[in-house]
């Protein structure tokens, strides 16, 4: 049998972000990283997800300004 969603949630306002680590840097510095730049730019997360070299979140456009900033940051 074929796996199917157990829920399915649609939630407006909200900004999904996907960063990709550097393959040289430790996992545990990127991740390390990404937590202090989100205090820095006091941005609330509302999911997170994460691996050993990627980490998804869902941001509350309320935000805005601070991802603007967060994703300036990252380039």
């Amino acid at each position: 049998p074929s796996r199917r969603p157990s829920a399915v949630t649609v939630k407006e306002g909200i900004t999904i972000i996907s960063i990709t680590s550097r393959l040289t840097q430790p996992s545990e510095q990127f991740l390390a990283e990404i937590f202090n730049l989100l205090a820095r730019y006091h941005i609330t997360v509302d999911l997170i997800s994460t691996s050993r070299v990627s980490l998804s979140m869902a941001i509350p456009e309320t935000s805005q300004t601070n991802i603007d900033l967060f994703s300036n940051h990252l380039q």
